[in-house]
C-alpha cells in the first residue's frame, strides 16, 4: 500500500508490542493499560476538535464544509489506529464533550509532563535554520523558544504553565500569528490564485520546519524493514 497506510500500520505494530512486552509485570488493575484507549481518544481529539479550535483563535476562517472535512477525515484515521467506534465522530460539538470528559477524567500531571515539556521548549534552541546565516542561528533559536512559551502560555494559561514547570511570558506571538493570519487568509487568499498560492507556501513552510529539526536526516516514525 501507500507511505500512510504503511505507517499506520507499523504504528498499530508498536502498540500491540508495547502492550506486550509490559504483560508479565504490569499492573492492569491499577494503572491500567501501557497504551490504553483513553490516551488514543485523547491524541485523536488534538488533531481534530482541538485544532479546529487552535486555528479559529489564531485567526484563520474556517468554513462549516472545511471543518466538517477535517472531523470525518480524522474519523477515518481514528478507525483505522483502531479508536473504539464509541470515541469517533465527525461531528465537532461531539469531539469537543468527548475531549471535555477525556480531560475531566485524566490523573494529575506526572512528572514525565514537564519533563516533556522543559525538552519541547528546549529543543527550539537546538533547531537549525536554513536559510539563516550560522551567526545568527542562535538568536534565532532564542526567538523561536520564546514564541514557543508565548504560544503555551496563551493556550495554556497561568495554572497550566506552573504545572509543566514553565515560565510564563506575554502572549504576543498569538497577536502576531492573528494578524499574520487574517491577512493571509483573509486577504491574500481571497486574491486571484490566492488559496494555491497559500497551500504552496504551506507546503513549503512545513518542509522548513521539518529540516529544521532533522536538519539532513530523513524523519520517521521508525526505521521499516524493506
Amino acid at each position: 500500500g501507500g507511505e500512510g497506510w504503511r505507517l499506520t500500520v507499523h504504528v498499530r505494530a508498536m502498540h500491540a508490542l508495547v502492550n506486550a512486552s509490559y504483560e508479565a509485570d504490569w499492573d492492569t488493575e491499577r494503572w491500567g493499560r501501557p497504551i490504553n484507549m483513553a490516551d488514543q481518544v485523547g491524541t485523536l481529539g488534538l488533531f481534530d476538535g482541538a485544532l479546529l479550535i487552535g486555528s479559529r483563535v489564531l485567526g484563520v476562517p474556517l468554513r462549516r464544509s472545511e471543518a466538517d472535512d477535517l472531523m470525518h477525515l480524522w474519523r477515518y484515521v481514528g478507525w483505522l489506529m483502531g479508536v473504539h467506534p464509541d470515541f469517533l465522530t465527525d461531528d465537532e460539538r461531539e469531539r469537543h464533550r468527548i475531549n471535555l470528559h477525556v480531560l475531566l477524567a485524566a490523573a494529575d500531571v506526572s512528572p514525565a509532563g514537564p519533563e516533556l515539556a522543559r525538552a519541547t521548549v528546549q529543543a527550539q534552541r537546538e533547531r537549525v535554520f536554513a536559510d539563516w546565516p550560522s551567526a545568527l542561528q542562535g538568536l534565532r533559536g532564542r526567538y523561536e523558544r520564546e514564541r514557543v512559551l508565548s504560544m503555551l502560555s496563551g493556550f495554556l494559561g497561568r495554572r497550566g504553565m506552573r504545572d509543566l514547570g514553565l515560565p510564563l511570558r506575554p502572549p504576543w506571538a498569538f497577536l502576531l500569528a492573528f494578524l499574520g493570519n487574517t491577512w493571509r487568509h483573509r486577504v491574500v487568499g481571497r486574491l486571484p490564485g490566492g488559496r494555491a498560492r497559500l497551500e504552496a507556501q504551506g507546503v513549503r513552510v512545513r518542509q522548513q520546519i521539518l529540516d529544521s529539526y532533522f536538519i539532513e536526516e530523513r524523519p520517521a516514525v521508525a526505521a521499516l524493514p524493506d
